[in-house]
């Protein structure tokens, strides 16, 4: 028993049960008897070298695949922060080049608007009426400006187009 032990794997020396694995197969005039020794769990000795292997393999495998999707995540999140830095540069510089463009349009056509009232009105309208103009093209072009910033707030162009 000793040496069959022995080829599978198990030490029978150490205790005083002995673990068999009786495989009976065959007919009733023909049975066919194949006697494995087991350890105590009741697997043999090759068959719990592979159960260990896998379970290894499998706690490895798990092991693993943890790391790898922490991993993941760090560089996804990572690259989101660099994403969302660079859209910020870019909202920021477009923002400042429209602002100053918004600008120039604007004392350019506010200039032209005043040359225009004073050839129309040379000496015919009076300075209050001048600047009453002045007051109300203001006006007008500061709505204009802020109509357009609202609209460049949600200007972003990274963004993906919405699908209808």
């Amino acid at each position: 028993m000793e040496s069959e032990a022995g080829k599978v794997g198990l030490n029978i020396n150490q205790g005083e049960f002995i673990y068999l694995h009786v495989n009976l197969t065959g007919s009733l005039l023909k049975p066919d008897i194949k006697i494995t020794p087991v350890n105590a769990q009741g697997a043999s000795g090759s068959n719990a070298v592979n159960q260990m292997v896998d379970e290894t393999k499998n706690q490895l495998k798990d092991t693993l695949q943890k790391e790898i999707n922490k991993q993941k995540e760090r560089a996804k999140d990572s690259l989101t922060k660099v994403v969302n830095k660079e859209v910020d540069k870019v909202k920021t510089k477009v923002e400042a080049q429209t602002q100053k463009a918004l600008d120039s349009i604007k004392n350019k056509a506010k200039d032209k608007v005043i040359n225009k009232l004073d050839t129309l009105t040379k000496g015919t309208v009076s300075d209050s009426l001048k600047q009453k103009a002045k007051d109300v093209l203001d006006k007008n072009t500061n709505q204009e400006i802020d109509k357009i910033k609202d609209k460049l707030k949600d200007f972003d162009p990274f963004k993906k187009k919405k699908k209808n």
